[in-house]
């Protein structure tokens, strides 16, 4: 019977390879039990007794039985150990339907493949070749089908972390990075997700990992170049890139590598300018180039180079806006362009022609802002370029003036941050216009007038700074929100809430200046803390502080400086703290140590006046006759008067060239006063 079986079981196996197996359930049958009555060994108490009862009255019969029970006790095991035998094989079997059901629906090519092997043992290596071929290409058209599938799911997964990401921008930068991390992760071959991250960083004050970003954006698109170096887009890009680098190299103070960017996306954008002149998209990107360069020759000193850079960029501006007016991007460049002409003049100490400048900036942005009133950009940019004739105001004495633009940039900025409070940008502008208004009420004697407007400039930064601990931009605002109300309260005299002031901006300057080392913007902010803790300490009569003080930062500015000889700015503020430094040995009556270290300062700015070739730069001779006045305390009586008459030279003609803030007109007179005292008593 159980033979029968087992031919039926191979019949429906047979069967089954031709139907799926959730259609066809094969039966196994469960293993029989022993039968324990019929064996020897394990004869029942029941049998056992009738067995005995049959020796008793006849042995031989008994003998038989027995007999015959072990013999079929055998012939059970025997089907036992073949029914196992047979269960195994039904397993095996359905594993091997399962198996064979399983290929049958997840490979469809196995049929052309069992063709291809036929053919190949007739003989017929062509159609076997062919049929195999057919197969692999089939195949592998499937696997490229299931990579570009995964390519498009990422790139959209990519669509949507970076919507995420720009939803949290401004709101939570830790967040907001960790969305652009997977920007990257998701797509890392797409150059504009690394410029996007790169923005990013540069905003956390990471630095090195923005530097990095935007080199693998490089890197990524030099590859595109170089596969097709005849598609201009990728050399439009390839030059965005290099721009890119130079803005975080001009940030860590490598002004030579920014420099060197710069002129590598110049080159670019130049050959692609020439090549179509008609291309207004490849002459605006040139015109960016010599903005770029131009801020950075600023920066050096060299402000006949960068006047020259800003000029071109000048040209092509006002070229593009007259060719089409309607065009508002290219109003607003020439705007810009105009903006930064007149930032040089202040520089230079004309401030005439920054005004005349700063004016026509104004007035081309008050046609973009009054066109399209719900344009906040629009809006912004008007308020800034308020805030530059406020500036220029301020340097030429006109407060009253100065106070008038600043309102109206802050009227602006109000409406701006009313309009939409989630809006930091515009709660951060709102607070640098209360510090304007702050700023000109200190010029005006108004001291608690200055302290109120610091105050709520204060209280907006401090919402900000709690609001994204992790935004560095708000947490260096903050810091400059606490050095405004130190300020004022040093003109109050109220020392102690000075110092209370200065030492919370020195504590976050101190962990921003730590978490970053190669961030040169937060080293020097942490070395103008320390110039400010100084100066409190010095007057509170701490003077051993005081010097330890301006000693560290002294120190700050001597490695900046010495990182790079070429940054004026570090230069000058290196000769700045030599100066600091000899005003607390001057109240230590140490006057040889004062004299060395102004002398120190003077050499500096010396060099830096020698680098002025065309003697445009005011704050250099201004710098040099602060020098000359210091000396001229602590010096041998005999050379006080040789340092006085040179202060005396550099402002008289300061004063021709109408170059002298009006704070500096009482200047010649001061001096000649001094002068005056020296000559009474030689006589």
């Amino acid at each position: 019977m159980r033979g029968m079986q087992f031919i039926a079981m191979l019949s429906i196996f047979v069967v089954s390879l031709a139907f799926p197996l959730h259609v066809l359930s094969l039966p196994v049958k469960a293993k029989s039990q022993p039968n324990q009555s019929t064996t020897v060994g394990n004869v029942s108490g029941n049998a056992q007794v009738t067995i005995n009862q049959i020796r008793k009255t006849d042995p031989d019969l008994a003998k038989a039985v027995l007999l015959q029970a072990q013999q079929l006790a055998e012939k059970d095991r025997q089907l036992e150990k073949k029914q196992g035998e047979i269960d195994r094989l039904q397993e095996q079997l359905a594993s091997a339907a399962l198996r064979l059901s399983n290929e049958q629906q997840a490979n469809p090519h196995d049929e052309a493949v069992k063709e291809a092997r036929k053919a190949f043992l007739r003989g017929d290596t062509t159609k076997a070749e062919v049929l195999f071929r057919q197969q692999e290409d089939e195949l592998v058209r499937e696997a490229m089908g299931l990579v570009e599938e995964r390519k498009k799911l990422l790139a959209k997964a990519a669509e949507i972390a970076r919507e995420r990401a720009a939803m949290l921008s401004g709101r939570n930068t830790a967040t907001a990075l960790a969305a652009w991390n997977k920007v990257v992760e998701y797509e890392p071959n797409e150059p504009g997700n690394w410029m996007g991250y790169g923005a990013l960083l540069i905003e956390s004050g990471n630095l090195p990992e923005a530097l990095k970003a935007y080199q693998q954006m490089i890197r990524l698109t030099e590859q595109k170049v170089a596969s097709d170096p005849s598609n201009s887009a990728s050399q439009q890009n390839l030059s965005i890139s290099s721009i890119n680098v130079g803005d975080v190299q001009v940030a860590q103070g490598d002004l030579a590598g920014a420099f060197a960017s710069y002129q590598k996306a110049m080159g670019i954008r130049e050959r692609l300018a020439a090549s179509n002149p008609s291309n207004s998209s490849w002459q605006r990107d040139l015109s960016v180039s010599f903005e770029r360069i131009g801020n950075v020759q600023v920066t050096f000193g060299n402000l006949t180079g960068a006047l020259a850079s800003y000029k071109k960029n000048l040209e092509i501006t006002q070229h593009l806006a007259a060719s089409d007016p309607s065009n508002s991007v290219w109003q607003y460049d020439l705007s810009a362009s105009v903006e930064r002409l007149g930032d040089v003049q202040v520089t230079q100490g004309d401030l005439a022609g920054a005004s005349a400048n700063y004016q026509k900036a104004l007035e081309i942005r008050d046609h973009l802002a009054t066109s399209d009133p719900s344009n906040s950009g629009w809006q912004r940019d008007l308020s800034v370029s308020f805030n530059k004739v406020g500036e220029v105001r301020v340097t030429q004495g006109d407060l009253a003036g100065a106070l008038a633009s600043y309102q109206k940039a802050r009227g602006i900025r109000e409406r701006l941050a009313a309009n939409d409070p989630s809006n930091s940008s515009w709660q951060r502008d709102l607070s640098v216009s209360f510090n304007k208004a702050g700023e000109v009420r200190v010029a005006q004697g108004d001291l608690a007038g200055a302290l109120a407007s610091f105050q709520k400039a204060l209280e907006i930064r401090k919402r900000l700074a709690t609001s994204d601990p992790s935004n560095s931009r708000w947490q260096r605002d903050l810091s400059v929100s606490f050095n405004k109300v130190g300020d004022v309260q040093v003109a109050q005299e109220d020392l102690a809430g000075t110092l209370a002031s200065y030492q919370k901006a020195l504590e976050i300057r101190k962990r921003l200046a730590a978490s970053a080392p190669s961030n040169s913007d937060w080293q020097r902010d942490l070395s103008v803390s320390l110039k400010k803790m100084g100066d409190v300490q010095m007057a509170l009569g701490e003077l051993p502080s005081a010097l330890a003080s301006q000693q560290k930062a002294l120190e700050i500015r001597e490695l900046l400086a010495a990182s790079d000889p070429s940054n004026s700015r570090w230069q000058r503020d290196l000769s700045i703290s030599f100066e600091e430094v000899g005003d607390v040995q001057v109240a230590q009556c140490d006057l040889a140590g004062a004299l060395a270290s102004f002398q120190k300062s003077l050499g500096i700015q010396e060099r830096l006046a020698a680098g002025d070739m065309d003697g445009i730069n005011a704050e250099r001779r201004t710098d040099k006759v602060v020098s000359y006045l210091k000396l001229a305390e602590v010096a041998p009586a005999v050379d006080r008067g040789t340092y006085l008459q040179k202060a005396l030279t550099i402002v008289q003609l300061l004063k021709q060239q109408n170059r002298l803030t009006a704070e500096q007109q009482a200047w010649p007179a001061i001096i000649e006063q001094k002068l005056a005292e020296i000559h009474a008593v030689q006589q």
